[in-house]
């Protein structure tokens, strides 16, 4: 299937790269500190840069899957591949499984 002249890799490539790039990560690290959130055992919150590096390795599980809907999440980012390739970025606090 093409979308807008693109690969669907392209275009899930393009709709995650504007995802990242409008996403608020200085939002959810002030989020995290107030809360002392903290990763992979750490005595801190992590980095920006940490919180970006998550995103990408998530999303490339996301990219690399054989369902046309996916997610994979970790340490309070989802990363969502929607049925028509379009890609999103979540930051959750807390959910619910039904």
């Amino acid at each position: 299937m093409i979308w807008w002249g693109k690969s669907e890799r392209e275009y899930m490539i393009d709709s995650y790269n504007k995802a990242k790039k409008g996403f608020d990560f200085l939002r959810v690290q002030k989020v995290m500190e107030m809360l002392e959130w903290r990763w992979r055992g750490g005595d801190r919150s992590p980095t920006i840069e940490e919180m970006k590096e998550t995103c990408d390795e998530l999303f490339d599980m996301v990219l690399n899957a054989d369902d046309k809907e996916y997610w994979a999440k970790s340490g309070g980012f989802k990363i969502s591949r929607r049925i028509w390739g379009g890609i999103c970025i979540d930051f959750v606090l807390t959910s619910s499984p039904f």
